[in-house]
């Protein structure tokens, strides 16, 4: 037997622990796959779990790297789609890449050797979960808000509005309504809420960007979630105090000048203390925005999972390290 055919013989030769099936060209029904590189994170961690499946754990780079597996060890005989479907982890992954980095679908179904549909079936299947699961901690949103840190200053919580730019629409009276002065692009605009230790505690629902802060601010629900000497802290563009006033709440902007010469001395100090205060807001959407998905432009055929997307872009940006220095 020449060398080039004992190579052969060995490469063809299952490694699975047990199996002694072997290249036959008679059988054209039985292949061989080459156990997958470490190129990518993705092939990494299918190299650990077909390694673990055939209990080879313990094989060096030189031991893996002639190796093959034989179809009979895959569902549906087949390295397709790592042995049928992608596993749960994978799941996660496609949609921890679809927030963070803000990679189209088909991107992540390039990188995952699915299609598109399977990626678009993923994240619609998902993200209302996520999202739904996320959204149950707003429920004690009160709770957290209430936290005595800056208490004299902002009791309860901080507010200010944030935009996400979209593709354009087709339809002219959505193209008006989504159509921002501010941005000079379409957009879908949010209310954010967060308590004076860090914490998103609010979002509203997506309104066009034409919507001003206190028409979003009035129809979010907002007001429904605040009691009796609640204090919110806003800049100048939330003109609500009326609204506030009758659930029994104040609002804490700092002095204006307008109809004054000057500001006296402790209203400059008090603006100066809130604003310190409020760039926190600033911060934390900042910190929010750092999923790349929502400094992107948007597909129209997305636009219905924004909702969803920033609930669960939210969340995760409540499990980060708090930007609000402590005392």
């Amino acid at each position: 037997m020449s060398f080039a055919e004992r190579d052969e013989r060995t490469i063809m030769s299952c490694c699975a622990v047990g199996c002694t099936n072997r290249f036959n060209k008679f059988n054209k029904t039985r292949k061989f796959y080459r156990i997958p590189s470490t190129r990518t994170p993705l092939k990494a961690n299918r190299r650990r779990l077909w390694l673990q499946a055939i209990r080879r754990s313990d094989w060096n780079e030189q031991m893996i790297k002639n190796a093959t597996i034989c179809s009979d060890h895959f569902i549906s005989a087949a390295q397709v789609r790592v042995r049928g479907s992608l596993t749960l982890e994978d799941h996660l992954l496609a949609i921890l890449m679809k927030l963070r980095l803000g990679l189209s679908n088909k991107d992540i179904a390039f990188r995952f050797n699915v299609t598109q549909c399977d990626i678009s079936k993923i994240l619609r299947s998902w993200l209302p979960v996520l999202s739904q699961t996320f959204e149950t901690s707003n429920q004690v949103a009160k709770q957290a808000c209430h936290i005595k840190e800056y208490a004299k200053l902002c009791q309860t919580c901080i507010i200010d509005c944030t935009e996400i730019c979209i593709n354009r629409p087709t339809n002219l009276t959505a193209r008006a309504q989504t159509y921002s002065n501010y941005k000079s692009h379409n957009t879908v605009k949010y209310l954010v809420g967060m308590s004076p230790a860090g914490a998103i505690t609010f979002m509203s629902s997506g309104w066009g960007g034409r919507v001003s802060d206190k028409q979003i601010t009035a129809e979010s629900g907002f007001y429904d979630l605040l009691e009796v000497n609640d204090e919110i802290l806003a800049d100048r563009g939330f003109t609500i105090r009326d609204e506030l006033a009758l659930c029994g709440a104040t609002l804490r902007i700092p002095h204006f000048t307008r109809g004054k010469k000057q500001l006296s001395a402790q209203e400059v100090e008090t603006s100066r203390r809130l604003s310190n205060v409020r760039i926190h807001i600033e911060r934390i959407i900042g910190r929010w925005k750092t999923f790349r998905i929502l400094t992107t432009v948007v597909p129209l055929s997305q636009v219905d999972l924004l909702d969803d997307i920033v609930i669960v872009c939210a969340a995760l940006t409540n499990i980060c390290k708090c930007i609000v220095p402590r005392k």
